[in-house]
């Protein structure tokens, strides 16, 4: 039975495309760059927001890069929860007693915060790591390993849920049960050797797999 719950953020609880969407173009416009569709900026999330500028300027200046980052990241902390929602189901599974929950993502803290805070959900995680909490980030299974020391619970006791490839590898490399948010906009492509252990399509179908 699993007892620690674990989530990524974007595409996983949260549908916050439009947002990161509107933040990315706006700064790529600000510097003169050609804005992009949502789908060619959202394939690109969940491996941090340097990666994020990098993989879609495809551009070695370093300066650039800085720039159009630091100008996404300004514009996002104070839009980023304009359009951000949860997703339906989200709530209902968080409020599942007996389990605890936690939240693993890429995104900076003080943006999650608050997103979290805004949606008004930051209480139901006991542990929330960002992409700034450890020098570090997913795939690498630091953060999930510190929480399956601080939890005392077993491996097999454990369950990471997200959208992406980044997230199914991040859970192989921990070595815990993986659980792949099909309606989310993650990348899959990026480890196309790794299988998720579980599948969902609506959030409410992760009681069936937590609650067996």
């Amino acid at each position: 039975m699993f007892k620690t719950i674990l989530f990524d953020l974007d595409g996983t609880l949260i549908d916050s495309s439009d947002d990161i969407f509107n933040g990315v173009n706006y700064a790529l416009s600000k510097y003169g760059q050609d804005t992009l569709a949502k789908a060619d900026i959202m394939c690109h999330v969940g491996v941090g927001s340097l990666s994020l500028i990098q993989n879609i300027l495809k551009n070695d200046d370093r300066s650039m890069v800085e720039d159009v980052l630091v100008t996404y990241l300004n514009y996002y902390q104070e839009n980023a929860i304009e359009k951000t929602k949860l997703y339906d189901g989200v709530v209902e599974i968080l409020q599942i007693p007996e389990k605890e929950f936690g939240l693993i993502t890429n995104k900076p803290q003080s943006i999650g915060d608050k997103i979290l805070s805004g949606l008004g959900v930051e209480a139901s995680f006991k542990w929330k790591i960002y992409g700034d909490t450890y020098s570090v980030l997913k795939p690498d299974p630091y953060a999930l390993n510190q929480i399956i020391a601080e939890a005392g619970v077993q491996k097999n006791e454990v369950l990471f849920i997200g959208d992406s490839g980044v997230d199914l590898k991040f859970s192989q490399n921990a070595g815990v049960a993986s659980c792949l948010f099909k309606s989310g906009f993650g990348a899959i492509e990026i480890y196309p050797e790794v299988r998720a252990d579980f599948e969902i399509s609506l959030m409410n179908e992760l009681k069936n797999i937590i609650l067996d």
